[in-house]
């Protein structure tokens, strides 16, 4: 009988690995769009955008897509914003992460994607 907590995980092995669906992805990304030169309507978000300026990005998303952002949606958004703000709090405290445990460094991740940094950031 196996559980979760019998598991290993050699986290660098997973690190790399994720990194190299996360390249292959961009890199079919960035293929569609340089074929397809603006028949596709791209917005980039950043994460910390959605959890440090959540309504304001909310807003701007909805903004570029044509929807409503409506008092009503604001209301509902603040409410799910503050439960997520207690749970990330918790979880924060309770995972702790580095990239070095994951074999990876600012300066690698930068250097791999370059080029959506350059683009997009």
């Amino acid at each position: 009988h196996s559980t979760c907590s019998s598991w290993t995980v050699d986290k660098k092995w997973l690190g790399q690995h994720v990194l190299k669906y996360t390249r292959l992805s961009f890199d079919r990304a960035f293929s569609v769009l340089k074929r397809r030169k603006g028949d596709i309507r791209i917005i980039h978000v950043k994460y910390r955008d959605t959890t440090k300026a959540t309504l304001e990005t909310c807003e701007r998303v909805c903004k570029l897509i044509g929807l409503p952002f409506s008092d009503e949606y604001v209301s509902i958004l603040k409410e799910h914003i503050a439960k997520s703000r207690e749970k990330r709090k918790i979880q924060v405290e309770k995972y702790k992460y580095t990239l070095d445990e994951y074999g990876m460094t600012k300066a690698g991740l930068e250097a791999e994607f370059k080029e959506y940094i350059e683009t997009y950031c």
